[in-house]
């Protein structure tokens, strides 16, 4: 019993630490399994469809990472937050020109 309370718990835990953070340098993707740090111009798009659960970043690599602290279920606010990712992948994402010299 002692057992299933504290593997419960680290579920539980695991569920409230998903999160997605900004910061001028880029975005660290916190979810259940596994955390990523990406940089501004890692990223190419944004998808929150309207059946997807959480949004979906399109990167570089060809990768798609699952952003599940932005989700469908917050109804308007996962919608504004998902437009706050839009609007900071546009001003914040734009590679570097490299140095031709």
């Amino acid at each position: 019993m002692i057992v299933f309370g504290l593997v419960g718990a680290v579920i539980a835990w695991r569920f409230g630490a998903v999160r997605a953070v900004p910061d001028p340098g880029g975005l660290t993707v916190i979810n259940y399994a596994a955390s990523r740090r990406l940089v501004w111009a890692e990223i190419v798009t944004v998808r929150f469809g309207p059946n997807d659960p959480w949004v979906h970043l399109d990167l570089a690599d060809g990768d798609v990472l699952a952003v599940m602290g932005i989700q469908r279920a917050d109804g308007e606010h996962g919608m504004a937050e998902a437009r706050r990712l839009v609007a900071l992948i546009a001003e914040l994402g734009e590679a570097a020109e490299p140095d031709r010299t």
